[in-house]
């Protein structure tokens, strides 16, 4: 086929892929922006306060979406109209040649990923900000301050860099040495590489970003570890995390291999007892580690005291922003605007708690990860295996600018391939039916276990707390929502009944 063919042809599915997508989005914000006042049939799930703060947020939050999608896809139009990605490789091979005079296509592949995620980091930079300093800072959620913002960002991106770096160069140099069948093995090195990365990331680059604190003794961790013996979850650890340092929206999950199992908890589901204890446990250790060894030996009556005096006085912080000990008083991050956060009461009881992992635990006991994690690898075969078949077709390069060579570019061939020729296929809608399908037996798994009540309550909890709206579009749910929606899984909690 003709160069200019191919690329019309994968540009009219890619912008094809766009209009489908903000149709649907269109339809959603339709619908919220319709329904002015509470439905009757979401009546007993949310008030009629909550729906206003839930519609408004949502409305903001689609509303910027459109921007930031619109300019996205213009901007995605401009670099493949102006041939920028082959004028950005053909200058990392240039300076790539200054740096190292002896490299080659590995090296200027890593200098391609390295300035392409710089570039990419800097255009969404202005969006983060204005999403996390106007949308979720207005309704209440934005916890982090203005330095935390560019830190936290510079940090993921030299770690993103350190991580895809050398990822870019051994699949470069798979491709060239694995000979007619190298994606498979470049499936099979990725593979494992996904597997490592499952292990180390919470263990050693998540604390980095968060900080993990044991669950104390309580009646809430006696529940868990009572429900984990009771379906057999090898649960070695238990964990809560600082998410209310970024946001206020709360969650929980469970990660780690064969019988080495944990569970983590935002801090933002937790009670609001709960996060009161974790806060002085936590000033307690930090007095304990910044107070000098011969202070603790000789004056542990007086500093006993003093904490008690102060604990007497003044109350603890809490998470919705109550009077606060000098102790433990923490800064209240700045908005743009200078505007006053609104007032949450967010956390639920300790038995919704157990409902909600319950039902993670029902993802575990139907193995809904591994169905997941299989499916990831079949789509990454089958993107590869695609690669493998056009990889070394010089048309596919001809029509987004490369000029004819001898050697194509792999790492261009996976992103164009990844990117352009799959833009249909990763809609991933089958996907989400599934996780869909997913979601409703995992509730059920919970509802066995006779936690429907609780999980029934959770769920409207959880709504609540992060502000969902039980309204939606049939059409876009289908097509993206990986959750069913709250009222059909009530629905399907009360046959458990």
């Amino acid at each position: 086929m003709d160069p200019t063919a191919i690329f019309w042809f994968i540009y009219s599915f890619y912008l094809a892929t766009f209009i489908w997508n903000f149709y649907l989005t269109l339809r959603q914000y339709n619908v919220y922006r319709k329904t002015e006042t509470r439905p009757e049939k979401v009546s007993g799930i949310i008030s009629n306060e909550d729906f206003v703060k839930a519609r408004n947020y949502n409305l903001d939050k689609m509303h910027f979406g459109f921007y930031e999608i619109a300019f996205g896809k213009t901007l995605s139009t401009i670099i493949l109209f102006c041939n920028l990605i082959p004028w950005l490789w053909s200058i990392c091979g240039r300076y790539g040649q200054i740096i190292w005079p002896r490299s080659g296509e590995i090296f200027q592949s890593v200098l391609f990923i390295v300035s392409s995620s710089i570039f990419e980091t800097v255009i969404e930079l202005p969006f983060s900000y204005y999403e996390t300093f106007y949308v979720e800072q207005k309704h209440g959620f934005n916890k982090e301050t203005v330095p935390f913002f560019f830190k936290d960002r510079a940090k993921k991106l030299c770690l993103s860099l350190l991580i895809s770096s050398p990822l870019v160069a051994a699949v470069v140099w798979i491709v060239h040495w694995g000979g007619q069948y190298f994606y498979i093995y470049v499936w099979a090195f990725v593979s494992v590489f996904i597997f490592l990365m499952m292990f180390i990331y919470p263990e050693f680059i998540a604390p980095l970003f968060d900080k993990y604190t044991p669950l104390p003794e309580s009646e809430l961790k006696t529940k868990i570890e009572a429900l984990a013996n009771k379906v057999e979850f090898p649960l070695k650890k238990l964990y809560v995390v600082e998410g209310s340092k970024r946001s206020s929206h709360s969650n929980a999950y469970m990660y780690g291999f064969w019988k080495n199992k944990r569970i983590v908890l935002y801090d933002t589901l937790l009670s609001e007892e709960m996060n009161k204890r974790l806060k002085q446990d936590d000033q307690k250790k930090t007095e304990l580690e910044t107070t000098p060894k011969n202070e603790k030996d000789t004056d542990i009556t007086s500093s006993e005291t003093a904490e008690g005096e102060t604990n007497s006085e003044t109350p603890d912080k809490t998470l919705e922003g109550e009077p606060t000990s000098k102790t433990t008083e923490e800064k209240v991050p700045a908005t743009s605007a200078g505007d006053k956060q609104p007032k949450r009461s967010l956390g639920m009881a300790d038995d919704e708690i157990v409902a909600v992992l319950g039902h993670e635990l029902g993802h575990w006991r139907e193995y809904h990860s591994m169905w997941l994690l299989f499916s990831t690898e079949l789509n990454m075969l089958t993107l590869l295996f695609v690669f493998g078949f056009l990889y070394r077709e010089p048309n596919l390069y001809l029509a987004f600018g490369f000029p004819l060579s001898a050697h194509q570019p792999a790492l261009i061939g996976i992103l164009l391939v990844s990117q352009y020729v799959f833009a249909p296929y990763n809609e991933s809608v089958i996907m989400s039916f599934m996780t869909r399908r997913f979601e409703f037996g995992a509730d059920a798994f919970a509802a066995r276990l006779g936690f429907v009540s609780q999980l029934s309550t959770g769920l409207v909890k959880l709504g609540k707390d992060n502000l969902s709206l039980p309204i939606n579009d049939w059409l876009y749910s289908a097509c993206n929502h990986s959750h069913p929606p709250i009222l059909e899984r009530l629905e399907a909690l009360k046959k458990f009944k």
